[in-house]
C-alpha cells in the first residue's frame, strides 16, 4: 500500500510540475532535446535501438514492449550561458540562468509481447532574457517552452517490434522588449509585450526494433511535423502566427561488444526548413512583413545529428553511461539578420560530452542520473564591421554553452 502511495505521489508532482514550473530549454541540438529520459541523455541522446526506461518511447515508439512494467519520475536542472558581442562589447542573455525540466512515464506490459505507455515530458530550447539588448535599445527576453504528452502503443512479433505513438504538445510563448522591430510587423499589437501566450497541436510517431542477433540490435523511428495552433498574442511575429514543431527521424544501432558494454549509435535528422517559423529565411521573401507567412523566420536549416554511447553494467547494481553527441549548426550566417534574430534563440551549439549511471536501490526501486555539458559554440556575424569605411551596422557575434544535470527516480513494478 505504502508503494502504491508513493508512487501515485510522485505521478501527481510531476503532472503538477510541468504545468506549472517556468520551463524554458533543455540541453539541445538547435532546439531538439540532446536526449529524452535521464538513461537516454547519459549516453548523449542515443538510443533509438536500446530502450532503457519510460520515456523511451519519446526516441522510438517500439519502445515500450521492452521496459517492463515501471514508473519513472525526475527532473533535470539545465543552465544555459549565452551573449552576444557587438562592437567589442558583449552583453549576455542569462538574466534567466536555470531552468528545472520535470519528466515522467508509466509503461504497462500486456501480456508478453505488447505494452502500453504513456510520458510527459518538457522541452524548449529557445530563451534568452537580456538586461540590455544592444540592437532592441534596453531590456528583452523571449521564452518559448513545449510540454509533450505521449501515448504509445508496442507490440512484439518474433524478433521484430512495431511501435505507434500520438504526439499532443502544449506551448507557451512570451516576448518583451522587441518594440524596436514592431514597425516591421503585420500586426504591431501582437508582437512583443503582450504576457503569454499558448497553443497547442497533435502528430504521430512510429518505430521499429530488430533483435538481429544475441549482439546487434537495429531500430528505426519517424515523428511527422507537428502543426501547431497561432500564439494568438504574438500572430505579428511569427509566419503565420504559430511555431510548428518539424519533422524528424533515425536510425540507430546497439552492439553488445563485451558481456557487460553496449556501444550504441543513432543518427536522426531534424527538418527545420520546412516549418516556417523556423525554417523561413531571416529576410523572408524580401516583401512581406512579420506574421506573414512568407515572412521573416529565423532561417535555420536541416540538421544531421550524430549520438555515440556506450553503456557499461559494472554489476547487478551499478551501471555506468558515457557518450557524445555531435550536431549541426543550424543558422546560416549568411546575413546580419541571421546573427540578429537569433541572438533571440541561439540554438547554436554542436558538440556535447554526456555521463550517467544508474543505481539499483532494491529490486523494485532504482535512481538515474545524468550529466551532460556542451560545448562552448561562436557564430561569428556577418555585418559590417564598425572599423570599415563607411560602416553601417556592426558584427554581432553569437556565443552559447550549457550544463544539464538531471535525476529520475524508477519504481519496477
Amino acid at each position: 500500500m505504502m508503494k502504491k502511495q508513493l508512487i501515485r505521489a510522485a505521478l501527481y508532482t510531476a503532472v503538477a510540475a510541468a504545468i506549472t514550473i517556468p520551463m524554458g530549454a533543455n540541453a539541445t541540438n538547435g532546439n531538439q532535446p540532446t536526449g529524452s529520459g535521464q538513461a537516454s541523455r547519459g549516453a548523449a541522446g542515443a538510443g533509438i535501438a536500446f530502450p532503457q526506461d519510460t520515456i523511451a518511447p519519446l526516441i522510438n515508439p517500439a519502445a515500450g514492449v521492452h521496459v517492463g512494467n515501471r514508473v519513472d519520475a525526475g527532473i533535470e536542472l539545465f543552465s544555459p550561458d549565452r551573449d552576444l558581442t557587438l562592437g567589442g562589447q558583449t552583453y549576455d542573455g542569462n538574466e534567466t540562468d536555470v531552468f528545472p525540466v520535470p519528466e515522467l512515464g508509466y509503461n504497462k506490459m500486456l501480456g508478453s509481447d505488447k505494452a502500453f505507455n504513456i510520458l510527459l515530458s518538457a522541452a524548449g530550447g529557445q530563451n534568452t532574457d537580456y538586461k540590455l539588448h544592444p540592437l532592441l535599445g534596453g531590456p528583452a527576453m523571449v521564452d518559448l517552452a513545449q510540454v509533450f504528452i505521449v501515448p504509445s502503443y508496442s507490440m512484439k512479433v518474433g524478433n521484430n517490434s512495431f511501435g505507434v505513438s500520438l504526439n499532443l504538445v502544449y506551448q507557451t510563448f512570451e516576448a518583451e522588449g522587441l518594440g524596436a522591430l514592431s514597425a516591421a510587423s503585420s500586426n504591431p499589437s501582437k508582437f512583443t509585450d503582450n504576457g503569454s501566450s499558448d497553443a497547442t497541436g497533435a502528430g504521430v510517431g512510429f518505430g521499429w526494433i530488430g533483435e538481429i542477433n544475441s549482439t546487434l540490435s537495429l531500430g528505426a523511428m519517424y515523428q511527422s511535423e507537428i502543426s501547431m495552433s497561432d500564439f494568438d498574442e504574438y500572430v505579428g511575429l511569427f509566419p503565420g502566427g504559430a511555431v510548428d514543431i518539424p519533422e524528424k527521424y533515425g536510425v540507430g544501432l546497439a552492439v553488445k561488444a563485451a558481456p557487460k558494454v553496449s556501444v550504441l549509435f543513432d543518427i536522426n535528422q531534424v527538418n527545420y526548413s520546412s516549418t516556417k517559423a523556423l525554417g523561413n529565411s531571416t529576410e523572408g521573401d524580401g516583401m512581406s512583413p512579420l506574421g506573414f507567412s512568407n515572412g521573416p523566420g529565423f532561417g535555420w536549416d536541416d540538421i544531421t545529428i550524430y549520438r555515440l554511447g556506450v553503456v557499461y553494467e559494472h554489476n547487478a547494481s551499478l551501471t555506468l553511461r558515457a557518450g557524445w553527441n555531435h550536431g549541426d549548426n543550424p543558422v546560416p550566417n549568411e546575413t546580419f539578420n541571421d546573427a540578429f534574430f537569433n541572438s533571440l534563440t541561439p540554438g547554436i551549439t554542436k558538440d556535447h560530452l554526456a555521463l550517467g549511471f544508474t543505481k539499483q536501490i532494491n529490486p523494485g526501486l532504482s535512481v538515474t542520473g545524468s550529466y551532460v555539458h556542451t560545448f562552448d559554440e561562436t557564430l561569428k556575424g556577418n555585418g559590417v564591421k564598425l572599423t570599415e569605411p563607411g560602416a553601417g551596422t556592426p558584427a554581432a557575434d553569437l556565443r552559447m554553452e550549457q550544463d544539464a544535470i538531471g535525476i529520475t527516480v524508477s519504481w519496477h513494478l
